[in-house]
């Protein structure tokens, strides 16, 4: 599970939720518990852009040998910059990769 949009991040890379590179959360109870310690850490900055998480992503499916893979964003920024997010999309339509974004909060 990985997080993105922080200060340190912002809209160019992610980071592990579960601690260094490399290591997975064991499922997705483990998921909730790493969100609610790190949420409490992390600083949001935008701006806000999903291209860093769907190319992460794609790594992950071409690592796995091109096993089908589900990334699931959940998200409460408004993009700022469409363009970036738009060719990651665009590049992770080649893989077997769905993508779901669900919008939490009261953004446009």
């Amino acid at each position: 599970a990985y997080g993105f949009g922080d200060v340190r991040t912002q809209d160019i890379s992610v980071f592990n939720i579960a601690g260094e590179e490399g290591t997975p959360c064991r499922d997705f109870r483990e998921v909730l518990v790493r969100y609610n310690e790190m949420v409490k850490e992390v600083v949001l900055s935008g701006p806000t852009s999903f291209a860093p998480i769907i190319r992460r992503s794609m790594k992950h499916v071409r690592e796995s040998g091109n096993q089908f893979h589900i990334l699931v964003i959940i998200a409460d920024g408004q993009m700022e910059d469409e363009g970036p997010t738009v060719s990651a999309i665009i590049e992770a339509s080649k893989l077997p990769l769905s993508i779901v974004l669900v919008g939490v909060g009261d953004g446009p």
